[in-house]
């Protein structure tokens, strides 16, 4: 089981909206062509979590195992697009 913590854009209004959080038993990510769209669908259910520099969608999305430990984060980074860290393997 994973969790999967999703942080709004600064601009996003309501304070309670900015961050969500999401379990999964999986997921996988993508990146769109020239890095400025990205991103995680959580599994079995098939959600798409999206990250862009658009405030409708997320500014960085991480995934922790149920331990807590960090796996990754997809981040929107401005003019750098949107970019994958993992910091360990799931």
């Amino acid at each position: 089981m994973l969790r999967i913590v999703a942080d709004h854009h600064r601009e996003t209004r309501d304070a309670a909206l900015r961050r969500e959080r999401f379990v999964a038993d999986d997921f996988s990510y993508s990146i769109a062509e020239r890095s400025r769209h990205g991103s995680v669908r959580l599994e079995p259910e098939g959600r798409e979590l999206e990250v862009s520099g658009a405030v409708e969608h997320y500014a960085r999305i991480r995934v922790f195992d149920m331990n807590g430990a960090l796996i990754g984060t997809l981040a929107w980074l401005g003019n750098e697009g949107v970019r994958w860290t993992a910091l360990r393997r799931a």
